[in-house]
C-alpha cells in the first residue's frame, strides 16, 4: 500500500511539471496543477500598449494538447466608478493573428475592443480577461431542441481567439494595436494564453 502511495504521490508530481518543461516559447509558462478546474495553463506573453498603434510578435511552442484562448488581461491604473467589464471602456482596434507552422491561420480577428467578451469578478472591478467569441448557429435536434454549434472553425480550432493547441505546434500570434484611444494608456493590458483545467 505504502509504494502504491508513494507511486500515485510521484506520477501526480511528474504530470504537474511536465508540462511546463515541454513550453520552449515565449514569455512565461505556469500550470496551476490538475486540480484546478480551469485555466490550468497560463502563458503570460507580455505588455500590450493600448494607446499607441503597434505591433508585437510573440511565439507559442510546446504547449499541452488543450483549448487555449488568447486575450488581455486588462486592469484599470486608478480607481474606477463601474467594473471594466461592465462599462468596457477601451475602443481601441486590436487585430489578433496566430499562424501555425505551416502558415495556416489559426486565428483572425479584428474589432474594437470595446466588442470583446469582457469576463471578470465581482470581487476584482478593476480587472478583466478580454476575449473573442467565435460565431456559433442554432442546430436541430431531434428530440425537437436545438443546440449551438460553432460555425466558421479555422485551422487546429480556430474560433474566435480559441484554438486548439497540439503538443507538436509551433505558433506565432501577432497583435495589431489600431486607431488608438488616448484615454486607454489609464489601462495595463497583458497578451496572455490559458487554458486547461477538469470542467
Amino acid at each position: 500500500m505504502k509504494v502504491s502511495a508513494i507511486l500515485l504521490v510521484l506520477i501526480a508530481v511528474g504530470a504537474i511539471g511536465c508540462h511546463g518543461s515541454r513550453y520552449s516559447g515565449d514569455g512565461t509558462f505556469s500550470d496551476s496543477g490538475i486540480g484546478a478546474s480551469s485555466n490550468r495553463y497560463v502563458v503570460a506573453l507580455g505588455p500590450v500598449i493600448l494607446n499607441t498603434d503597434h505591433d508585437v510578435e510573440y511565439h507559442l511552442v510546446g504547449l499541452p494538447a488543450e483549448t487555449f484562448t488568447i486575450g488581455l488581461a486588462v486592469t484599470a491604473k486608478t480607481p474606477i466608478a463601474q467594473p471594466i467589464y461592465e462599462a468596457r471602456p477601451i475602443s481601441s482596434i486590436v487585430h489578433v493573428l496566430l499562424l501555425e507552422e505551416h502558415g495556416r491561420e489559426v486565428i483572425n480577428e479584428v474589432r474594437p475592443l470595446s466588442d470583446w467578451v469582457w469576463a471578470g469578478e465581482a470581487g476584482t472591478p478593476d480587472r478583466s480577461f478580454v476575449w473573442i467569441r467565435g460565431e456559433s448557429a442554432e442546430q436541430p435536434l431531434n428530440n425537437g431542441w436545438t443546440s449551438e454549434v460553432p460555425v466558421g472553425l479555422k485551422a487546429d480550432g480556430g474560433w474566435g481567439t480559441s484554438f486548439n493547441a497540439r503538443r507538436d505546434g509551433r505558433y506565432t500570434v501577432r497583435i495589431g494595436v489600431r486607431a488608438a484611444n488616448p484615454s486607454s494608456g489609464e489601462f495595463d493590458a497583458f497578451l496572455q494564453a490559458s487554458g486547461g483545467g477538469w470542467k
